[in-house]
């Protein structure tokens, strides 16, 4: 189905102005802090919330000009995975930084499988330009469910390793930052599940199911969840201690 609907496009538009605030956040936390892990989240929520407001500004294009000759939001979809998979290159530079310490070899693994989404989400792009009628994104259906799977993977060890540090730490404080880094990681793998959902439902022709808003709705959660989990900000920090 070609036709944009407007509920999705001011409903994803909202996620890419939340998404773009976290975002600031971190920047502005890490010009105040310029440690490697504040980097790597800072690339992480820089993908995704470019990712996000590439998909918004495709369906704009698609709900003003139209999607059944020109598919705009093929191109924008294509664009945000490529995005997503990048994102997942810093989510790993982050797990490795923080959590696992295993050297090179446990990078490098998720780096090259991320990198064959990206190279097949970059073939997908450069193949628009010479075809840019509506159906390019069910033609390349493998790359969401390639995407899934490595995005999966790699937010489940992140939510495995936060969790191992959330239960080995007895301070209230450092303790609830591991479980919010942790509980970022679930909304970002069920993100990736409602995205695989949604792109099963509108090759049936479905159109927007509630997969896509609940999968944009967990990517907004769990930004905010990982900001909150790792830079801790004040008003946090003192809830936190007061509750001790």
């Amino acid at each position: 189905m070609a036709e944009v609907v407007l509920s999705a496009v001011i409903f994803e538009t909202f996620i890419s102005v939340m998404l773009i605030i976290v975002f600031i956040l971190i920047l502005l936390k890490y010009i105040q802090r310029r440690k490697k892990p504040v980097l790597y989240l800072l690339l992480t929520f820089a993908s995704f919330s470019l990712a996000s407001l590439t998909s918004a500004i495709g369906r704009w294009l698609g709900y003003f000009l139209g999607n059944e000759t020109i598919g705009f939001t093929d191109l924008s979809n294509m664009t945000a995975f490529l995005l997503l998979a990048l994102s997942n290159c810093f989510v790993v530079a982050f797990v490795e930084t923080v959590f696992a310490n295993k050297g090179v070899d446990f990078a490098i693994t998720f780096l090259v499988i991320n990198g064959i989404v990206i190279g097949m989400s970059m073939e997908a792009i450069i193949y628009w330009f010479s075809d840019t009628q509506f159906g390019l994104l069910a033609k390349k259906f493998y790359i969401i469910v390639l995407l899934a799977i490595i995005s999966l993977v790699t937010y489940i060890i992140l939510v495995v390793y936060a969790f191992k540090e959330a239960k080995m730490n007895t301070e209230k404080l450092p303790k609830t930052g591991f479980n919010l880094i942790a509980a970022y990681g679930i909304s970002v793998s069920l993100l990736f599940v409602c995205f695989a959902l949604d792109s099963v439902m509108a090759s049936l022709g479905k159109g927007y199911s509630p997969f896509y808003y609940m999968g944009w709705s967990f990517a907004m959660v769990g930004v905010f969840l990982g900001y909150l989990g790792y830079i801790m900000p004040g008003w946090l920090k003192n809830i936190i201690q007061k509750s001790s």
